[in-house]
């Protein structure tokens, strides 16, 4: 819903033993609509992965970046 194109969104997820690192990948018009104004969207995605990882002491990055085309 946040994506203008969402059909060229999607989450590469890497563990590294506990650790789990998470990349949005999606299309350079919609990477602002991700990380929202001040960061709020981004934070608030952050935020439920960090308290769903706690519960299983993992720890979890999440990063975006743009398709490349």
């Amino acid at each position: 819903g946040l994506c203008e194109k969402p059909e060229v969104v999607y989450v590469e997820e890497m563990a590294n033993g506990p650790d789990i690192r998470l990349t949005i990948f999606c299309d350079r018009e919609d990477r602002g609509k991700i990380i929202g104004r001040k960061g709020a969207t981004i934070q608030a995605i952050r935020l439920i992965f960090y308290a769903i990882s706690a519960l299983d002491g993992r720890r979890v990055e999440i990063s975006i970046s743009e398709n490349n085309p």
